[in-house]
C-alpha cells in the first residue's frame, strides 16, 4: 500500500471498520484522497467498540476488492 501511494498509483482500500460523522483519512492518506488517487470504503457500519479483525473478514474484504477491480 505504501509503495502504491508513493508511486502515485490509484488505490482502493476497504477498511473493516465503518465511518462515523468525524471520520477522515489519516495524514498519509489525506493527499491521495484529495487528489482522487485513493478510494476508502467500509462495507460494514461503524462500531464504537473495536472488533478484532478475523480471517473471515479479510477474505470477505479481499473478495469485495477483487469484485470492484474486475468491473
Amino acid at each position: 500500500m505504501r509503495a502504491a501511494l508513493d508511486a502515485h498509483l490509484p488505490l482502493i482500500f476497504l477498511t473493516p471498520w465503518g465511518f462515523n460523522a468525524f471520520s477522515r483519512p489519516g495524514h498519509q492518506f489525506f493527499n491521495a484522497c484529495s487528489e482522487g488517487r485513493l478510494l476508502i470504503l467500509a462495507p460494514w457500519e461503524h462500531q464504537n467498540q473495536r472488533i478484532p479483525l478475523t480471517r473471515e473478514m479479510c477474505l470477505a474484504l479481499n473478495g469485495m476488492t477483487k469484485n470492484i477491480c474486475e468491473r
